[in-house]
């Protein structure tokens, strides 16, 4: 197998694979992996049973993803045994990352053979009922309609769906937002990520917004339909000075853009203990769940 960049090219490909299966995770979305190619060197191939993908972590190690089959129904050993060749070839021992649980259970199920999981939970994905994301009902939201009654009521605003006439004034944004962090590495990762989004805008099947206070971007977002009843959030950024600004946002993009989707994916916490507080504060109804997979050795899923 020849592992190439993820490039635009191959969106149509991409996406002709993961709609043969009901995927809710974020690797099953050709914007999400093609965002993130640059930092984290994001290849795919396209095999006899299955397209793959690897990419390489922060430490320089390369990890490879569970197979996205090109029939679900097929044995899944066929898709195993061909990655883990090539995995061999390298000289590496057998490691799969991002494993969802119908991968899981298919692998459990069909294959008698000695494979160790290891639950991933960082890199879990948080699903939300779209309504409760718009309606904000019930008293565990009740503080996010506070938030945002405040901020309506307190500063000049407009909500605007995203154009290339936005384009400087989202980047001034984002780079005013990761100035507060300390990662230059993230830094680079976050401004890369916005401009790719940006640069290829009208070839990727995403929707934007920003929402302007006093004139000037405070907040974008960027999102896409993933599968048919979900929609999913890759990009979100705001003013955190702004009281109210977050969930504003958060909720007015779900409201006006994906509220005919009953799911809505805002991805994973990567760890981060405020972020996995603030995810979840909003009441996910459930997760996509991931784990590694090994055959061969040990692999702790981070």
């Amino acid at each position: 197998m020849e592992f190439n960049r993820l490039k635009c090219e191959d969106k149509d490909r991409f996406k002709e694979v993961v709609k043969r299966h009901y995927y809710q995770n974020a690797e099953s979305s050709f914007t999400n992996m093609f965002l993130w190619s640059e930092p984290y060197h994001i290849e795919i191939a396209y095999g006899e049973y299955a397209m793959y993908a690897r990419f390489q972590a922060v430490d320089g190690e390369v990890s490879y993803l569970a197979p996205y089959l090109y029939d679900f129904d097929a044995p899944i050993k066929l898709a195993l045994k061909e990655l883990r060749t090539h995995i061999h070839a390298e000289g590496k021992t057998f490691c799969i990352k991002g494993v969802v649980k119908d991968i899981k259970e298919k692998i459990e199920r069909e294959i008698q053979a000695d494979f160790k999981f290891f639950e991933d939970r960082n890199n879990f994905e948080y699903i939300y009922l779209s309504e409760d994301l718009i309606t904000l009902a019930g008293k565990k939201l009740h503080a996010k309609r506070n938030h945002i009654n405040y901020f309506e009521k307190n500063f000049t605003y407009e909500y605007r769906p995203y154009d290339k006439s936005l384009k400087d004034e989202c980047i001034a944004h984002i780079e005013d937002w990761v100035d507060h962090k300390d990662d230059m590495k993230s830094l680079r990762d976050e401004i890369g990520v916005l401009n790719t989004i940006l640069d290829n805008y009208d070839k990727m099947d995403v929707k934007g917004a920003v929402v302007l206070v006093n004139g000037k971007v405070e907040a974008l977002t960027f999102g896409e339909a993933l599968n048919a009843d979900t929609a999913i959030i890759h990009i979100e950024k705001a003013n955190p000075e702004i009281r109210g600004l977050y969930p504003y946002i958060n909720r007015e993009f779900v409201a006006r853009e994906w509220a005919e989707y009953k799911y809505i994916n805002r991805e994973e916490d990567m760890g981060l203990e405020g972020l996995r507080k603030a995810k979840l504060s909003y009441n996910p109804v459930t997760m996509v769940e991931k784990y590694s997979c090994s055959v061969d050795g040990d692999c702790d899923g981070i």
